[in-house]
């Protein structure tokens, strides 16, 4: 085989790799710091609705 040829493979290989290691870490970040922020951005909307009256 050819040299480039085989850095091309090992190349796309590695790409796929730390792909599917950067798809798991966001999908555990986004479920674990969502439901974090949606109680945030809610505790603010009813602290500025009862600071308004």
């Amino acid at each position: 085989m050819d040299q480039g040829l085989i850095k091309k493979i090992i190349t796309i290989i590695l790409v796929i790799v730390l792909f599917v290691i950067v798809f798991r870490f966001v999908k555990w970040l986004a479920y674990t710091l969502l439901p974090v922020a949606v109680l945030i951005c809610a505790a603010y909307i009813v602290y500025k609705v009862v600071k308004n009256k």
